[in-house]
């Protein structure tokens, strides 16, 4: 796939996290990205209304996400999307696997013991390829081939903005209150080991 892709989309710049790259391993960066991807799940296997307020629910999420990230950061997800999201979305479709078992792993990617700050388009592609496939068919490829951003597109397509004062509230309907709870814990973690490799090794005896 990614032989042909060159030929088929526009080349992005730098993939390599710089500047804010720890967004997507910190615990906002990633309680947004996960309700995002619970919303998209229950868009792609939804229809009609139901399928429409979920996807304006994870633009809503993936804005407040985007608003956390420095621009340079902002710019190498959306150069990952083109990159890996496309032809990861391209590898699923050829695979022929359904709506169902993609949401299906995008409902336990908060469970997933992998690094966010790379993987992320691994993830977004596919569920914004096959929402925009349930929603326009062929007709958003043009655009991302043109460089449109996949959030962009989506709301073009859904021609309507997202719940932007019921943030929380929407929030909930994904169990934001667990994923939080979790992403707070896995902080408490990470700042206990931290702390203990200091003192191993930095400020503790060496000898």
């Amino acid at each position: 796939i990614h032989t042909f892709q060159p030929e088929q989309l526009p080349r992005p710049g730098n993939t390599e996290a710089g500047e804010g790259g720890d967004l997507l391993d910190g615990e906002a960066g990633r309680t947004w990205l996960f309700l995002e991807l619970r919303a998209l799940a229950t868009a792609i296997t939804s229809t009609g209304d139901a399928r429409r307020n979920a996807a304006r629910d994870a633009l809503l999420f993936r804005a407040r996400r985007d608003s956390l990230a420095a621009p340079a950061e902002l710019t190498r997800l959306d150069n990952l999307d083109v990159v890996e999201g496309i032809p990861e979305y391209t590898a699923w479709r050829l695979s022929g696997s359904s709506a169902d078992s993609l949401a299906a792993a995008l409902r336990r990617t908060d469970t997933m013991p992998i690094s966010w700050v790379r993987a992320v388009s691994y993830w977004t592609g596919p569920a914004y390829g096959f929402l925009l496939d349930q929603l326009a068919g062929n007709a958003w490829r043009d655009a991302q081939r043109q460089g449109a951003r996949l959030p962009t597109i989506l709301a073009t397509v859904l021609g309507s903005t997202p719940f932007t004062t019921q943030l929380d509230a929407r929030a909930r309907l994904y169990g934001g209150d667990a994923i939080r709870r979790a992403e707070r814990a896995r902080v408490v973690r990470r700042t206990q080991v931290l702390d203990s490799l200091r003192t191993r090794f930095v400020s503790g005896p060496v000898l």
